[in-house]
């Protein structure tokens, strides 16, 4: 079916997100930039893996995707807050399913189904000698998916 494929996978995956996630914290999507220097928290997102599963030439198409979320703060807000923001990020992604609708049309067809399944949380955050000075907080949440064609 015309429409499923990388570019709708993304556009539905990052509207539901734009839609879902509740805390007021800038996002940065792959292909946008921002003055990190001006930021005390943010938001990274971006799937970094596809994997077309093997299918006979009649099937319904499947992809494998892996989605990451990196979360900023800066040392110095309440240290509470980075777990705020993965939290978040964890109940926005895990366990859902997102319709992956053709982004190019107006009143857009539902092509596709990315069902999203558990989340791995990892602290990268690291100590060094200027850390309270100007160091950041850092947390990746990686979230597996199966996107599968209608």
């Amino acid at each position: 079916m015309s429409g499923f494929g990388q570019e709708a996978l993304a556009g539905s995956l990052f509207a539901h997100w734009s839609d879902n996630f509740p805390l007021a914290v800038t996002t940065v999507y792959p292909g946008t930039q921002i003055d990190a220097a001006g930021q005390s928290e943010w938001l990274e997102i971006w799937i970094n893996a596809w994997q077309r599963d093997p299918r006979r030439s009649a099937g319904k198409e499947q992809v494998d995707v892996s989605v990451t979320v990196h979360c900023f703060v800066e040392r110095t807000l309440d240290k509470g807050r980075i777990l705020e923001l993965a939290d978040a990020t964890k109940s926005t992604l895990e366990h859902q399913q997102v319709s992956v609708t053709d982004q190019s049309l107006s009143d857009p067809p539902v092509v596709g189904h990315l069902q999203l399944f558990e989340t791995q949380t990892r602290t990268m955050t690291r100590r060094d000698r200027d850390a309270g000075r100007h160091g950041l907080q850092h947390v990746v949440l990686v979230t597996s998916g199966v996107a599968t064609e209608v």
